[in-house]
Order: C-alpha cells, then structure tokens, then sequence
C-alpha cells in the first residue's frame, strides 16, 4: 500500500517561514527510514510552506506525520521566544 499526505501552511512573513524550511530541510536529507519521502518547498507567491510525505503504509506516514508535526511545533515556538526576547531586549 502506499500512503501519501500534503499539507500546507501559510505564513504572512515570507523570512519566518523561510527560517521554518531552513531548519527541517536537514531532516528530510538524513534517512533514519527509507519507508518514507519527504519533500517540502516554498511558494513565494502565497507565502506557503508545503510539505508531502509520501510512505509504504499508513504506520509509518503517521509517525513521519508526528515527527514533522513536533518539529514544525518546536521551531514556531522558538520563533516567538526569539520575538519575545527582541521587544525585551528594545
């Protein structure tokens, strides 16, 4: 079985989400597994960060799914702390 997934995010500051893809390209270049591809790019247009995941089967396109999802999630988060320290700092 195959299992394939898109999704899109929309960002209105073209530099975070650059910032955003940035960090995660790493992750798509190592293969912990070769059960899953994972391709991610940037529409300059719409300001869309898109990621597809391709895999054999549904376990390992939800774990893939999970760990993008957290990473996506880790980098957000420390975006706003970086945001946060800024206005501090001025």
């Amino acid at each position: 079985m195959d299992a394939k997934l898109s999704f899109s995010i929309e960002f209105s500051d073209p530099l975070e989400a650059k910032a955003i893809i940035r960090a995660l390209i790493p992750e798509t270049k190592s293969d912990i597994t070769n059960r899953s591809q994972i391709t991610i790019s940037f529409n300059d247009i719409n300001k869309k960060i898109e990621i597809k995941i391709r895999s054999i089967d549904l376990t390992s396109l939800r774990a893939t799914i999970n760990s993008y999802l957290r990473w996506l999630y880790a980098i957000l988060n420390c975006i706003e702390v970086i945001k946060r320290w800024k206005i501090r700092k001025n």
